[in-house]
Formats: C-alpha cells, structure tokens, sequence
C-alpha cells in the first residue's frame, strides 16, 4: 500500500476537514521537488526567486530538527503549548513530540504543496496519532489564518504559548507567520474581552432572553423580510464623528438605497430630521435602553436580537421583527422547531446590520459614520446622547497611546476595546465579501477598514442618484402572527421551558450528589487509598456524563457559565493522559470542582428565571386569548 492510500484513511478518520487539500494526482511542481539527504531520509527542494532551498538538512534531517528543537526546550518545559509553524515533511514535528515537556501543540502548516508531499513520502500516522496535537491546519489564506488564531486563543487564555518556527520557514514564509502571530495576539485580546463580557453580562443575556419571549411570540421574524430589495445598495449608519458632514445626503437617498441605522445612530438621525427605513440593536445594557428613550420610536420598524434590553421592546411603538445570534444557545434551543434566521455574533451591532441588510437581498454595503477609532479626538456625532460626556472622555483619554491607519493615510487615536471591534468587523466583512457582498466605506477621516473601499460621499453621491428609485417602506411588509400562531407557539414554549425547570431540579440532586463525592475522593486520595480513589473516579465520571447530556447544562449552563466551562476545558487533557489515580483526583478536584459549585450556585437564579418567565407567559396567554385588538405590550 502507498504512502498517499494509507495516509489518506488515515486523515479520513482523524483529519476529515483536512481530506479536501489532498490531491489525487502526481505532484509535478517544478518549484517543490523531492530528494534525499546523504543518510536517505526524504528531502525537498524549494525553489523561490530562482534560489533553491533544502526543507531539511542535507546530511540528516532528523538530526537537524532534533537540534533545533533543543534550543527552544526551556521554553517548552515552561509553558507546556506549541504552535509548531511548519512541520515540513515531518521531521519538525516529530523531534517536538519527543520532549515529554509538552501538553499541548498546535500544528500549522502554510504550505498545501510540502502537506501533499509529506503524505505522499512519509507514514504520518504514528506521529499524528499523538493525543498532544490538539490542531492540524494546512494553508496561509488570510481570512484561514484568523479562523486558527480564533481557535487556538479559545484554548490558551490562562496559559503562555510557545511559538516554534523552524529557520526555513523564517526564510520562506515569515510574513505568512507574521500575519498568524498578529492574528493571534488580537484573538487572544478578543477572548480576554470576551471572558470579562461574559463575565459581566452573563446573567444580563439570559434575563432579557426570557423576558423578551412575550414579544418574540407575538413578533415575526426577519424572514418576511428576505430578499425584499435583492440587488438593492444598503447604507449602515454608524455613530462617528465623521456622519455629521455627509448626514444631509442621507435625505436624498431615501428611495435609492436601504438606510439602515446601526443601534445609536438612530438618534443623530433624527435629530437631523432623518428616519431611516430599520433599525437594528442588539445591547442588553442600560446605555442601549437611553438611545430609545431619546428617539420617537414609532417612527423606525426594529430589528432586535432576544438578548437586547427587554425594557426598549416594552416601549418601542413602531414595527418589530427580529433574529437570532448563532451563539445564543438559548434562543435556538426554544425556537429549534422554527426557520429563524440567524446572524454571526459580532461585537458591533455594525455586524449585525451588514448581515441584516445581505440578508434583505442587498449586494453593496456603503458604510457612513464606521470612524472605529476617535478622529481629531472625537467620540460621537452630534445627537448621540447616551453616553455620558465624562465617560467620553475618559475613553478618549484611555485612546492616548493606540493608533490606527486611517483613510486619509494618516492615523487615528483608539482604544483596545475599539481596535477590537475594527478586527472583529474586518473578519465579517471578509466573510461576507464570500458570499458576495461589496463594501465602500464612506466614512471620512475613519479608520482604514479592510475589505472595504475608500470613496468620499462627495464622490459617490452622483452614482447613487442615478439608481432607480425603490419603495424601500419596511413597516408595510411586517405582520404579526395570527392569534392562533401566537397560542400554539405560546404552548410550545411553555412546554420547554417547563421541561427544563424540572430537569434542572434533576441535574440540582446530581450535581450535589458529584460534589460530595468530589469531596469523599480528596479525603481518600489524602489518605492514599486508591482502590477508594478508583471508586470515587467512577462515579464521578458516570454522573458527569448524565449531567453533560442534558440541555440545562448544553444550553443554559453553556450559555450563561460557557467562560468557566472553557477554562475547565483547558485542564481536560492534562487530566486524561495523567495515569495516577491520585493525581487524576487532585486535578479533577480542583479543576472540575471549581467548575460544579460554579454551575450548582446558578441553579437557584436559573430555576427562578424559569419561574417568573412561566408566569410571564400565563398571562400573556390571558391577553392573546382575551377580546381586545390591541398591541400586547
């Protein structure tokens, strides 16, 4: 059997996202070619520029790999995690996987031409079946990179990475590591913000989850509104600085393009005498909740996320519809048996506006008023009033020392926070550049937003004016559910919330039942006894899995606790490969300990979260059933 058939079952089974870069056919690429170093391990020279370049030693690749490796070995014994950028036809590899200092390694190959060849001159199958490698990724497409950064960060918050390149690869594809390790440094920052968002919101997403059901019920979705203006212009609107100089244009675009006003904005709208034709919001927070306090909500149809502040949906007059966020498992749990769309969580409701506005059936996205960064030490746009002006400035202040490119070639002041947002926003508009969509930015003197083209509005508003005029009126297309609908879906809920609210009483009994056996197994383990030990382990393991199988804990606790359920993900390996009883207990005890008097002190809010919402719908129900024509509010 050939070293391709063999290595291609063996990544069918283990790397299946990995089988579509193999190719089937003779590799006969004159710039990558196969040969042997003097002792006869398998080689490949590299041509670039006309220059050659052996991927290994001459003499002995192993040899070589071996060596270098040594140099990084009191880095690896102090960390534990690698990300091996090139592994070249193995041998970087395998001379990494001989130190038993690593925990964990991340495998980044850039070439998909040396992967093809390894497979095809080297069994990969020992070497990979190392239960230490946690990721194969192969390729250096941009937008790829950003997606293994996203997914190494995920692992790695608490823990210092090791970055191991080997010298070829510094020669031959150095910006390629760049562009991952900036990558990586941003990803890293994103979970950290993500973890103190969680942290601080956790709870905050759930309440208005459930409170908002007794408007999700009686509101249609987005789907009325797909493919409504296809080929259309969209316009989104952002709060910057910079919207103040090119808002009047907006007034003669209302019939050629979709304005669509990304949360705050609404209110500089307005205060310039404009409506756009929808709104978009999503914030759960108290600062969301006093930009509709300042605006006249009658006149804009909403789009809303469920996690949104439940009060602005109790005093929003105008038309509703709304969406679900792809990670809010709440949500597409209780609407699973429903075509909801769904958007990409983004940190901006920017995001969720792009998305909104594709999905409406719009092909080009101009963006107004996206500054991401604090132009001549601006924060808003005239009318955006929600913030208050002390906490302005100390964000200002806070944007002292943080630059980025702007679209006039100079730089901007920023904060982290906001240059995570700018990343964040770059790495959507590149996926939605995927499914077709083009993007201009027109916000002047903002930052330099990748995937987008610059042009001044000044410039652009000639063309805009020459589009055919379109009825873009989104109220006339929204309808609510009939009554009937509004009931048997009313029912549907309340069967799975109350579903739930039993199980978790279920889940309360065996999570304090695995906390005192946690507890007997530390005694035990102190005392040395390991049969004990082995007893407790099983037990733990066998109420541990009911418990993961259940949807209080798939959904609700992956939802509300998800940041304390990854950093107990970061020990799980170290807890399986450890073969000591004693020690697996120790690490068990304190790691998954930690994380189930976490999940058993929810359980009371939860269960009262489930209570009240039960209530809420009860008498919802009353109103839908009851005589009167007017909105339920």
């Amino acid at each position: 059997m050939s070293f391709l058939t063999k290595n291609k079952r063996f990544i069918q089974k283990n790397y299946p996202s990995l089988i579509s870069l193999i190719e089937d056919d003779d590799i006969n690429d004159p710039m990558c070619t196969i040969t042997e170093t003097k002792n006869n391990e398998t080689n490949m020279v590299v041509t670039v520029d006309r220059q050659e370049y052996f991927l290994h030693s001459k003499y002995n690749a192993t040899a070589e790999a071996r060596n270098w490796i040594s140099t990084l070995q009191s880095e690896v014994t102090s960390s534990g995690h690698v990300l091996l950028f090139g592994i070249g036809l193995g041998y970087f590899l395998e001379a990494l996987l001989e130190l038993s200092e690593v925990v964990q390694v991340y495998v980044c190959e850039p070439s998909i031409i040396v992967f093809n060849q390894m497979i095809r001159t080297r069994d990969i199958s020992k070497m990979f079946s190392d239960s230490r490698i946690k990721l194969v990724a192969v390729g250096e497409n941009p937008l790829f990179l950003k997606q293994i950064a996203n997914q190494i960060s995920t692992y790695l918050v608490s823990n210092r990475l090791v970055t191991a390149i080997p010298p070829i690869y510094k020669r031959l594809f150095m910006q390629t590591f760049e562009d991952l390790s900036n990558d990586l440094k941003d990803s890293m920052i994103d979970q950290i913000g993500n973890l103190q968002t969680y942290t601080t919101f956790q709870n905050l997403w759930i309440t208005n989850v459930l409170k908002n059901m007794r408007h999700t019920i009686i509101s249609s979705s987005v789907n009325l509104l797909e493919n409504a203006w296809e080929g259309s212009k969209a316009i989104v609107v952002g709060s910057g600085p910079s919207l103040q100089e090119d808002i009047s244009y907006l007034k003669q675009l209302k019939d050629k393009c979709l304005i669509i006003a990304a949360g705050s904005s609404i209110q500089a709208l307005q205060y310039n005498g404009i409506q756009p034709h929808l709104v978009v919001s999503m914030d759960g927070g108290e600062p969301n909740l006093r930009v509709f306090e300042n605006i006249d909500t009658s006149q804009v149809p909403l789009l809303f996320i469920p996690q949104i502040n439940s009060d602005i949906l109790e005093i929003y007059k105008g038309e509703m519809v709304f969406a679900l966020f792809t990670r809010d498992l709440i949500s597409n749990y209780l609407w699973s048996n429903h075509s909801i769309p769904k958007f990409l969580n983004t940190s901006t409701v920017t995001g969720t506006a792009i998305q909104a506005a594709r999905y409406m059936g719009a092909t080009e996205i101009i963006l107004m008023g996206q500054d991401l960064s604090y132009p001549q030490n601006q924060f808003y746009t005239p009318g955006v009033a929600h913030i208050p002006v002390e906490l302005q400035k100390k964000q200002l202040d806070e944007a002292a020392n943080l630059f980025v490119p702007n679209v006039d070639g100079g730089e901007n002041p920023t904060t982290l926070k906001m240059h995570i947002t700018l990343r964040d926003l770059e790495v959507l508009i590149k996926l939605e550049m995927i499914n077709g969509l083009s993007f201009t930015n027109a916000s002047r003197r903002g930052a330099h937003i990748e995937g987008t083209e610059y042009r001044a509005l000044d410039d652009l508003i000639t063309e805009l004016l020459e589009l055919p005029s379109r009825d873009f009126n989104v109220a006339v297309r929204i309808e609510s559910p009939t009554k009937d609908n509004q009931v048997k879906l009313l029912e549907q809920m309340k069967t799975k919330l109350d579903y739930i609210l039993k199980q978790s009483k279920t889940v309360e009994q065996k999570l304090k039942v695995m906390l005192e056996t946690v507890e007997i197994m530390k005694k035990n383990s102190s005392a040395r006894n390991r049969a004990k030990v082995n007893k407790n382990l099983n037990k733990v393991d066998e109420l541990w899995k009911w418990i993961t199988n259940r949807e209080t804990f798939t959904v609700f606790f992956a939802f509300t606790r998800g940041h304390h359920m990854n950093i107990y993900k970061r020990y799980i390996p170290m807890i399986v490969e450890t073969q000591d009883p004693l020690k697996k207990a120790e690490l068990i005890s304190e790691h998954l300990g930690n994380l189930l008097a976490r999940l058993k002190e929810f359980l009371p809010e939860l269960q009262e979260l489930l209570k009240n919402t039960l209530d809420h719908l009860d008498i919802l129900s009353t109103e839908i059933r009851g005589d009167t024509n007017e909105r339920l509010v």
